[in-house]
């Protein structure tokens, strides 16, 4: 049966209800505070009235022109599919921006088993963010889920936090005029600590996961700060790994890596810096 212009422009008016969108010039996260939703914009039959006794969760903050960039190029790149190990890296920061880092590991089994290791990012920097927050395991399971829509079903993938292994560093120091105070040596430990922590973007010069932590960045580091003259001692100590007593080895190497590829390196509480 044929339905005129009129009657079928009342159907969707009937089904679509059409609301304005809105664009918050805030870079704080949008919330709805309690009790501000009472009733529905259009009437619903049977429905009396509406409760909102909590502050509403989630949302976004606006996204910036660095990030619009980076969603519209991870979108190109994997065309919201999982075929290779660096297309379910991509997507996994997809479903999850928070993230500062993630790494697709083959099992050496089979490689349909895979492992998806993650570490969160930190939005500003204090001094309990030298250690990132683990990703609930809520957060886990939702980047799971969405990745085994957008992959083969013959692929088996797990995903987890990365294990922490903490870094110790011992250093002597000769300030100009042998003027150093322990003032200074605190500065430079907490420097330290910045320079390890990738995942706060509030820190600048970090080092990368993916590439290590180099002797000679720490060097370089050490010798820009205020009154530095030269670092005479430099010792780098590796933690254990899932120990509650950490015990520290002298590693020698000029690029160090973690214990193993699911692993990342973190600053330990103190570092050594004398005069």
């Amino acid at each position: 049966h044929r339905v005129d212009r009129r009657q079928r422009q009342m159907c969707i008016r009937d089904r679509v209800n059409r609301v304005p969108p809105c664009h918050s010039l805030s870079d704080e996260v949008p919330q709805i505070k309690r009790n501000s939703i009472s009733s529905s914009i259009v009437k619903i039959p049977g429905l009396k009235k509406i409760y909102q006794p909590f502050d509403s969760a989630g949302g976004k903050k606006k996204e910036d022109k660095d990030e619009f960039r980076r969603r519209v190029s991870r979108r190109l790149k994997t065309k919201d599919r999982a075929i290779s190990a660096r297309d379910f890296e991509l997507l996994s920061l997809e479903v999850s921006p928070e993230l500062h880092f993630s790494r697709c590991i083959k099992s050496a089994s089979s490689t349909s088993n895979l492992n998806l290791v993650v570490v969160n990012s930190v939005n500003e920097g204090g001094k309990d963010d030298f250690i990132p927050s683990l990703v609930s395991a809520q957060k886990l399971d939702e980047i799971k889920e969405y990745l085994v829509s957008r992959s083969s079903p013959f692929v088996r993938i797990s995903v987890f936090n990365m294990r922490r292994q903490p870094v110790r560093v011992l250093a002597k120091i000769l300030f100009v005029d042998n003027k150093g105070t322990l003032e200074q040596c605190n500065s430079i430990s907490n420097r330290i600590k910045e320079f390890m922590s990738p995942w706060c973007s509030n820190y600048k010069h970090t080092m990368s996961i993916s590439e290590g932590l180099k002797r000679a960045d720490l060097l370089n580091l050490i010798i820009s700060q205020s009154g530095v003259l030269e670092v005479t001692e430099l010792t780098i100590k590796l933690g254990t790994v899932g120990t509650e007593n950490e015990i520290f080895m002298e590693d020698t190497r000029h690029t160090l890596y973690p214990l193993d590829n699911k692993t990342v390196f973190v600053s330990a509480n103190d570092h050594e810096i004398r005069i």
